[in-house]
């Protein structure tokens, strides 16, 4: 197996790589991958760990299963390959033999670090850091864990962070369940590594933002950190040659919680005397820079003074280099009718990509640029016509219905039908764009009733169009076409029908799957070739009855069921044209599409039963030609078959 995952060439969970993995599980019983003995697996792993660095990384995905202890699983009957022996599945004696086989691959791993190179070392003490939070509940454990933990801090060329972070993981949510001395061992660890100078301070709490110091053990939303925050930015101010020594990684996406910290400092920093440093390394970061720090120092000068705040943005905007992290830092920081005024002329310069405008699609930052400055954004993203330019439209006009903003019938109108949202691009069929779509277009209908038809014709000549964005609806947008086909039935067998033309390609097909529906397990969900008028099927069947005829009966709902049989279209289709072989052969493929779960012998038998129901349903048999004569092939038999 080893051999195999070393020639991988699968991209799926369950290839050779993640089997000879899964082999290595600590699972028991029935969840045990193999009757073989923890310790008797572990000598593959110790000799592939000095075969290569390829098989050395196969080893590490292999400790990696092993020392899951919070979620152990087997796929597959207890029987492989149809053995006549029951196989005997690994059982531990006892706990504390379950709990050695655990100490034995962590031990390992762990003396094995030294030996490994600076990226394999890493990725090592990474896994056993992952684990530590589980681990720890196993009291024979601790005193191994707490030493790998003090001795993997104590290496220098490690990112202390994921130490911080593993540690304060366990001592948020997990303290009251563990000993008080491993809380202890533990908090100094983590207090050791924070350290108490300015600099190891600022690491800790500007440049990590962590799950645990924002939700507490119950649920609860805390701020854990913002008493620290806030006495390192007093601690800034009166010592700049401290705050100078930090800032050209706080302007960096390093600082991953450098919003609040950059709040915090210009909150106190009323004269903004440490704004020259700031922006002088922020520009100095080329294009490391990131707009978290800076972004929080300018909102707390927005807020103080938004005129200043204007001339700031303004003189941005006249650096070249600096033009690209300006959306960014409008975004975090503020917005004011002449800011919207600045990114626009930008972007119309050539000078700012269209698609950068997107990012005020989220939260309300966008809400107090004008209804007509709003316009304008959107009229020059039409006029770009690129495909990035059209869902940038898309997400702010979308977003912008939350903040209650009033578009009017044309802007959505021409936000939905832009040509090139609609183009076959493998990369563009996205839930979250169908999603915004579909919204305007609800918004679009009702503001203007007259415009259904409008949706329904884009969304239909679409359908089929693999990668557009109407190619992802959703069962909302599905149920919501439905009701469109509904009131329109004409309108939309004078669309479909030029598709569905012989001889079908693959986009007719999935059309016809579409106006068909009942693609689901064990339930009805006709689709929408139940609305389209009888009269209007029948008239393009008679431009070419001998193919057309079989072709809408793939088309036609499954109404195979005593109560809606009478009046189905299968029956009708049945009556006009049941002599025909393919008419014949085509109802036969539409009744035995679809699927079910459980036994098929129970299936069979409900299926066989309700065409005898139909069948005594019809009075006479010979009526409309023969309609309920017998299917030329013969039900399948499964009486005992699952």
């Amino acid at each position: 197996m080893l051999a195999l995952a070393e020639a991988e060439n699968e991209t799926w969970s369950n290839k050779a790589t993640g089997v000879f993995a899964g082999l290595f599980s600590l699972g028991y019983g029935e969840v045990a991958p193999t009757s073989l003995a923890p310790e008797h697996r572990l000598p593959v792993l110790m000799e592939a760990l000095s075969q290569g660095e390829l098989r050395a990384e196969l080893a590490l995905k292999a400790f990696d299963a092993a020392l899951n202890a919070h979620s152990i699983s087997r796929f597959g009957g207890d029987q492989p390959f149809r053995l006549n022996e029951r196989i005997e599945r690994w059982m531990p004696k006892t706990y504390q033999e379950w709990f050695e086989a655990y100490k034995l691959y962590w031990t390992t791993l762990r003396n094995a670090l030294q030996q490994f190179p600076p990226e394999r070392h890493h990725r090592s003490a990474g896994i056993l850091l992952s684990y530590m939070r589980e681990l720890l509940r196993i009291e024979y454990l601790h005193s191994e864990i707490l030493d790998t933990v003090s001795e993997i801090a104590g290496d220098l060329d490690f990112d202390q962070r994921k130490i911080i972070s593993s540690i304060e993981l366990v001592l948020t949510y997990d303290a009251d369940a563990l000993p008080k001395e491993v809380v202890s061992a533990l908090a100094a660890i983590r207090d050791g590594l924070i350290g108490t100078s300015f600099g190891s301070r600022l690491k800790r709490y500007a440049g990590m933002e962590l799950l645990q110091d924002e939700i507490d053990r119950a649920g609860n939303e805390v701020n854990k950190t913002a008493e620290d925050i806030r006495r390192l930015a007093s601690d800034a101010l009166p010592n700049p040659g401290d705050f100078r020594n930090e800032v050209a990684w706080l302007v960096t996406e390093e600082a991953r919680n450098g919003y609040r910290f950059g709040y915090a400092l210009s909150q106190q920093d009323i004269g903004s005397a440490a704004w020259p440093d700031i922006l002088k390394a922020w520009q100095d970061a080329g294009d490391d820079a990131h707009d978290f720090f800076v972004g929080g120092y300018l909102r707390a000068i927005f807020e103080r003074d938004p005129v200043r705040w204007e001339a700031i943005i303004q003189e941005l905007s006249s650096v070249p280099a600096n033009v690209k992290f300006l959306p960014g830092l409008v975004w975090r920081s503020g917005m004011t009718e002449r800011a919207a005024r600045v990114l626009l002329d930008l972007a119309k310069a050539g000078k700012l990509s269209p698609q950068s405008l997107s990012i005020f699609s989220m939260g309300q930052a966008a809400v107090p640029i004008s209804d007509g400055l709003f316009g304008e954004w959107l009229d020059f993203l039409f006029g770009v016509r690129t495909f990035e330019a059209a869902v940038t439209a898309l997400h702010i006009a979308s977003m912008s219905l939350l903040s209650k903003r009033r578009l009017n019938v044309d802007q959505i109108r021409n936000v939905i039908t832009q040509p090139v949202l609609l183009v076959r691009e493998s990369d563009h069929g996205h839930v979250m764009l169908a999603y915004d779509w579909l919204q305007l277009s609800k918004a679009l209908i009702k503001l203007d009733a007259a415009n259904e038809l409008t949706v329904l014709e884009t969304l239909l000549e679409n359908i089929g169009k693999r990668g557009a964005i109407t190619d992802s609806l959703g069962p909302d947008g599905d149920r919501y076409l439905d009701r469109l086909v509904s009131h329109h039935p004409l309108e939309t067998w004078r669309i479909v029908s030029k598709l569905i033309q012989p001889p079908m390609d693959t986009r007719g097909f999935v059309i016809t799957r579409w106006l068909r529906g009942d693609m689901g397990f064990n339930s009805r969900n006709p689709g929408p070739m139940r609305h389209i008028l009888r009269e209007e099927i029948w008239k393009w069947i008679e431009a070419d009855p001998e193919k057309r005829a079989a072709y809408v009966v793939g088309m036609a709902p499954k109404d195979f069921e005593p109560k809606t049989w009478p009046g189905s279209l299968i029956r009708e289709l049945l009556c006009r044209f049941g002599d025909s072989d393919a008419v014949q052969s085509a109802v036969h493929v539409n009744f035995f599409s679809g699927g079910w779960s459980g036994p098929a012998s129970l299936h069979y038998t409900t299926e066989k039963d309700a065409l005898v129901q139909m069948r005594a349903s019809e009075t006479n048999p010979t009526h409309c030609g023969g309609s309920t004569r017998p299917l030329k092939r013969p039900m399948p038999t499964s009486s005992g078959r699952k």
